[in-house]
C-alpha cells in the first residue's frame, strides 16, 4: 500500500511541476522586463498578434524559453513602440499603432477587449456560442454586429484627427466607445 501511495505522490508532483512550467508566461519574468530607460527595452515576436517587450539584456533568454506560438501561420502584426514605465518594459500602444492595423484581426482584438470589459463591468454574461433564437443565426454573428460598427467608429475618430499619433490607443478607444452603448446593444441580443 505504501509503494502505490508513494508512486501516486511522485506522479502528482511531476504533473504539478509540468503544469507549473506550462503555465509560466513571459510577463512572469519580472527580472527580464526590468528597465531604467526606454532604450533598455526591445520587443520580440512571440506569435499570433503578439510582441513581447523585454530588457535587451534578456531578449535571447526569453526567445530561448518561450517558443513563438503560430509565428509561421500568423504574423505578429505591426510592432508597437516601447516604453520603460515604472521600471518595466511595456508595449506602448498609440494612435499611430491603430493606423498601422490594416488587417481586421488586429482591430478586432482591441475592440473585443473593450466590449468584454464593458460587459464584465455591467455583470452581463452573454454566451456568444450556438444559434440565436431571435435571429436564427450563429450568436457569433450577433457579437460581430456589435463589434464592427465600433471598429468603424474608432476608424472615423482617427481619420478625423481628433487624437495625435502619440496618444494612448486605450485612451482613444475608451473615449470613443461608450460602455453604455455596448451594454445596451448586447442586451438587445440577450435571450
Amino acid at each position: 500500500m505504501m509503494v502505490s501511495t508513494n508512486k501516486c505522490l511522485v506522479v502528482l508532483l511531476a504533473v504539478n511541476l509540468i503544469a507549473g512550467v506550462a503555465h509560466a508566461a513571459p510577463q512572469d519574468e519580472k527580472e527580464w522586463l526590468a528597465c531604467q530607460k526606454d532604450a533598455d527595452c526591445i520587443s520580440i515576436e512571440l506569435g499570433c498578434w503578439y510582441w513581447q517587450p523585454v530588457n535587451v539584456a534578456h531578449a535571447q533568454d526569453m526567445k530561448g524559453k518561450y517558443v513563438p506560438v503560430c509565428a509561421q501561420s500568423e504574423p505578429p502584426g505591426p510592432q508597437p513602440s516601447l516604453a520603460c514605465e515604472n521600471y518595466i518594459c511595456i508595449n506602448n500602444y498609440t494612435v499611430k499603432y491603430w493606423k498601422q492595423l490594416d488587417q481586421v484581426p488586429y482591430k478586432n482584438v482591441w475592440i473585443a477587449k473593450k466590449m468584454d470589459q464593458c460587459l464584465k463591468d455591467a455583470n452581463l454574461n452573454i454566451d456568444w456560442t450556438g444559434v440565436s433564437k431571435k435571429t436564427h443565426v450563429s450568436k457569433s454573428f450577433d457579437y460581430m454586429e456589435i463589434r464592427e460598427p465600433l471598429i468603424k467608429k474608432v476608424d472615423e475618430t482617427v481619420s478625423q484627427g481628433k487624437y495625435s499619433d502619440g496618444e494612448s490607443l486605450q485612451k482613444l478607444i475608451d473615449l470613443t466607445i461608450s460602455c453604455d452603448e455596448v451594454v445596451a446593444k448586447a442586451k438587445s441580443y440577450q435571450e
